[in-house]
């Protein structure tokens, strides 16, 4: 995607990137992310927006070394935490992924998506009781994401009075209601 005039600062290069993104244009936003990285290489958002954009292109090696860039940058930012996770989850790089997870969960406790991915690779690992909890977390900040129950439930069995019944079945109730 080109607009004119040129873009000429960062800012103005990663707009025509964030453009490009909502068009589609992957491979048209990388280079403008990359030319925002170039003119101000101090700026985490550019590094994290080429990550992004890198993994989904499913470029994810290549992202989790944008991702690490950002961090080194901004480590407070809980979304760069969570996507270097993602990527390296893609390369099943499970351990380092769990880290980057905890990290992001760490820098921002409500974020169910982190605790979610957290949760699956916890599960692929074994680790079905540290699992558990992550999807409960996941629950307890997002309770209407269906996923996170069937997941929950695929790392034990619940007693017959768990509190994630009653939500389930309220969300299920929701879910069959007629539509106004």
């Amino acid at each position: 995607m080109t607009h004119s005039p040129q873009p000429v600062t960062a800012t103005q290069w990663r707009a025509e990137g964030d453009a490009c993104i909502a068009c589609g244009e992957l491979e048209a936003a990388l280079q403008c992310f990359e030319s925002a990285r170039a003119l101000d290489p101090a700026d985490a958002v550019n590094y994290e927006r080429l990550a992004a954009t890198l993994a989904a292109l499913n470029r994810f090696c290549e992202a989790v070394d944008r991702y690490r860039e950002a961090i080194v940058r901004d480590p407070g930012n809980a979304h760069s935490h969570h996507g270097l996770g993602r990527a390296l989850e893609q390369t099943d790089r499970l351990e380092q992924a769990v880290d980057a997870y905890r990290e992001a969960v760490r820098r921002n406790p409500g974020a169910d998506g982190s605790n979610n991915n957290l949760g699956n690779c916890l599960q692929a690992l074994g680790r079905f009781d540290e699992a558990h909890e992550a999807y409960r977390r996941a629950i307890n900040s997002a309770p209407r994401v269906p996923l996170y129950y069937r997941n929950l439930v695929q790392t034990r069995r619940l007693a017959a009075d768990d509190p994630v019944f009653a939500s389930l079945q309220q969300l299920a109730g929701d879910a069959a209601s007629p539509r106004r």
